[in-house]
């Protein structure tokens, strides 16, 4: 027996019955194991082994109420329904927004009664939630970023995004019209929001609908300009930067999307002719370069179901569509895929959130 082959397979067991923590630290160690974390066999085995989920949440908008559900390729544990999140003090009154994710099984939502909203962060797989001061501001909330921080001098970090006025405002430094949008940002140490530097964009560039991307460290964020926000919440600083020049040259382009691409950023977008584009980034700040990995052919998937679109990538080789009343698991190998029915009402999923958890309680309040 090859030997290469026997020590693949081996860390391929080993890693496949690790802890979340512990399979993200690994990832970093050399590229052959973080290879092997996106085989396509790796995440079903893992799931199996540790009991642990992966999924997405899709939600969507229908009649002034937010309806979710859970969906996954993988195993579930017996009787974790995940579908089901609900505030133990919330009443049928209540509006659930889910606002982002994070990979270590934390959601950040909205409880919305009235005119009334509170945020809390929740663990859906254990159901603890805890309550969180509301952010100061008091504008439309856009964008909201969830980055938990793992160690002993750590906890819960969160960023929201709030446009502050219709309109623009003059920037000395670029002498141009800008947008303006001020931001708030959340650390349990201290328990409260703390306002910090506005991000400026072009006059006419909005952020899009799409959600927030943590990768590499960093939060990113897609504008109708064709560019990405790039925000570094360590340091409390963002920098702008052109999506491929492919893409902002092409305005046949539809659902641009940037996605978690094997740890790094990626953009999925979908030209003519029933194809989608995955481009992913090499370099972040100095000198952006972005390279076309894949180009598949979704013509005979389009022929039986209605307006699919790329919604991120489950491993490297299962790409995620979102579908009339579906969500689809796409196999780029051999065109194969499975289908996941979508709930009653559940009609499109205009809002996905990558999930990923354990069944360990954590403590949501960092202390």
């Amino acid at each position: 027996m090859d030997s290469s082959n026997l020590y693949s397979d081996l860390i391929f067991e080993i890693l496949a019955r690790s802890s979340l923590d512990t399979l993200d630290t690994c990832k970093l160690v050399c590229k052959d194991w973080n290879q092997l974390v996106y085989e396509s066999n790796f995440l079903p085995t893992y799931c199996k082994n540790t009991t642990n989920v992966y999924g997405y949440f899709v939600q969507n908008l229908v009649s002034n109420r937010h309806v979710y559900e859970f969906v996954s390729l993988n195993y579930l544990p017996s009787g974790n329904n995940l579908t089901t999140i609900k505030i133990p003090t919330a009443t049928s009154d209540d509006d659930l927004n889910i606002q982002a994710s994070s990979k270590q099984g934390i959601l950040c939502c909205v409880r919305r009664k009235g005119r009334e909203c509170r945020y809390y962060v929740c663990k859906p797989s254990t159901r603890q939630w805890q309550a969180l001061p509301n952010p100061k501001l008091r504008f439309r909330t856009l964008k909201v970023a969830l980055v938990p921080q793992i160690g002993p001098d750590s906890g819960l970090r969160m960023l929201t995004i709030n446009v502050t006025e219709v309109g623009g405002v003059f920037s000395k430094e670029s002498r141009t019209d800008c947008y303006n949008y001020q931001c708030e940002i959340f650390h349990s140490k201290s328990w409260s929001w703390r306002k910090i530097e506005d991000i400026l964009l072009p006059f006419g560039a909005i952020f899009d609908n799409n959600q927030s991307v943590y990768a590499n460290g960093l939060i990113y964020w897609l504008t109708t300009n064709c560019y990405v926000v790039a925000f570094n919440h360590e340091e409390e600083t963002y920098y702008t930067f052109p999506l491929p020049e492919l893409v902002c040259n092409n305005p046949n382009d539809s659902c641009k999307q940037l996605v978690e691409y094997k740890g790094k950023l990626g953009l999925i977008c979908k030209p003519p002719k029933g194809h989608v584009q995955l481009w992913v980034l090499e370099d972040r700040q100095q000198h952006p370069i972005w390279n076309l990995i894949k180009e598949v052919n979704i013509d005979s998937l389009a022929n039986e179901v209605s307006y699919p679109s790329p919604a991120g990538f489950y491993n490297a080789e299962i790409a995620l569509l979102k579908a009339f009343r579906k969500m689809i698991f796409y196999k780029l190998q051999d065109s194969s895929y499975n289908e996941i029915e979508l709930s009653d009402g559940l009609y499109f999923a205009d809002d996905v959130f990558p999930f990923r958890s354990d069944l360990e309680p954590i403590n949501l309040r960092g202390e």
